[in-house]
């Protein structure tokens, strides 16, 4: 079938090509990309051939196009690191699909969907499916973080406690 092949690998190629998307493979078990939505984002897929899984790893950027890092070297305070933990841990026990991490070391934030692929192949429309639940994720969350950090939104608001859910949350 052309959708499928034993190579997780050349799926997303295949569906970053169906996309038109530019891509740049620094080794043969990874894929690194980009994009531009509401902002920019880098997207690193990296296959776990041991575990038959297949990594997705987005990096929302800031401003001036840098991964995006809340961390007190940064010049962020203890509330405000602690707010964004509560920020992603909130937005994470309401997922279906992927979670929002935080590094610890250095503040840099992520969103990271695991696909294992067991006893099957993976489809590009997985792949394609990923990298759009990926993408809307960053673009609903970082903004609010990012008004959280700046003060033009209380903990409480950027929580969105009370409000509907997105598309891909239980």
């Amino acid at each position: 079938m052309a959708f499928f092949t034993k190579d997780p690998i050349g799926v997303v190629e295949q569906a970053l090509k169906q996309r038109g998307w530019k891509y740049h493979k620094p080794d043969p078990l990874a894929i690194l990309t980009g994009v531009k939505s509401r902002r920019s984002h880098l997207i690193l897929v990296r296959h776990d051939a041991e575990r038959k899984t297949l990594l997705f790893l987005f990096a929302p950027t800031d401003r001036n196009d840098a991964p995006l890092h809340v961390h007190s070297s940064r010049g962020h305070s203890q509330e405000q690191i602690g707010g964004v933990s509560e920020i992603l841990a909130h937005r994470n026990f309401t997922m279906l699909l992927g979670s929002f991490e935080r590094d610890a070391t250095d503040g840099e934030l992520r969103y990271r969907i695991a696909i294992p692929y067991r006893d099957t192949n993976l489809s590009t429309q997985q792949a394609q499916w990923c990298i759009d639940i990926g993408i809307g994720s960053l673009d609903r969350m970082i903004p609010k973080i990012e008004d959280f950090l700046s003060g033009k939104l209380s903990l409480e608001e950027a929580l969105e406690l009370g409000e509907g859910r997105g598309p891909m949350e239980v």
